[in-house]
């Protein structure tokens, strides 16, 4: 019964099923969202040019040049031809400076992340009464009486084993 009723309402329903698809999907709308996201993409094209490398405005002054990223975004020679010599060179140089202060800085960056990670691992030995077994740590716990017990058994072994000796004159 089940089965016959399925077979009756499928071609209902596969009729509702292309008219939702003929409204909502219909060419002229799909022709129409593809044409607004390639002028976007066009726009961010012609922004990109106009704006510098990668679409920041790092020769504009509005990059932060503390991120190595941004420094690596930088031309190596002035982008502007008309410009002095002079300009050019200190262009240059202060490129050169600036990214080897990045360099530093990213440098410095993993030395204090694995000076943090150094930090956290001997945290357990802050302090030691709390953290560690008192009775390993301090010359008067058990441990240092327990290996205090032994030397001396030992020693009281190592005699009998020699066993008794005989005078010699």
């Amino acid at each position: 019964m089940v089965l016959g009723t399925y077979y009756n309402d499928r071609p209902i329903v596969n009729r509702l099923c292309q008219r939702h698809h003929q409204i909502f999907y219909n060419a002229p709308a799909i022709d129409h969202v593809s044409e607004q996201i390639e002028v976007l993409y066009q726009q961010q094209q012609q922004n990109d040019r106009t704006l510098g490398v990668g679409g920041s405005d790092v020769l504009g002054g509005q990059a932060d040049l503390s991120d190595p990223q941004n420094i690596e975004k930088l031309p190596e020679i002035w982008p502007v031809e008309d410009e002095a010599d002079d300009i050019c060179d200190a262009y240059k140089q202060l490129v050169g400076e600036i990214s080897s202060m990045a360099a530093g800085l990213v440098s410095l960056r993993c030395r204090h992340e694995r000076l943090l990670c150094l930090r956290k691992k001997i945290s357990t030995l802050e302090n030691p009464r709390e953290k560690i077994q008192p009775n390993l740590v301090f010359k008067d716990g058990e441990l240092a009486l327990e290996l205090k017990k032994m030397r001396i058994l030992a020693a009281k072994l190592a005699h009998e084993l020699e066993g008794p000796k005989e005078m010699q004159i």
